[in-house]
């Protein structure tokens, strides 16, 4: 994974279990993952990560092969 236009990954959001409860945070590749600093969210352990969500999103993660990472969700167990 590569971070363009900054040594962080923008675009990611830790979320709690409840509407309005996400938080932008930015992650530091480490290879083949992004690592998100859990403790910087206010809410207690978050339930999901998202990234690139949203109608107009500003993203800057792509894949080895240059394509951008596209959209998603995931719950955090």
């Amino acid at each position: 994974l590569v971070s363009y236009s900054s040594e962080l990954a923008i675009g990611f959001e830790l979320c709690g279990a409840g509407p309005d409860s996400c938080r932008f945070v930015a992650g530091r590749t480490d290879g083949r993952r992004v690592v998100l600093p859990v403790a910087a969210f206010p809410a207690g352990p978050p339930a999901r990560v998202r990234f690139c969500w949203g109608p107009s999103p500003r993203c800057n993660l792509s894949d080895a092969s240059g394509l951008p990472v596209g959209p998603f969700e995931i719950p955090i167990r």
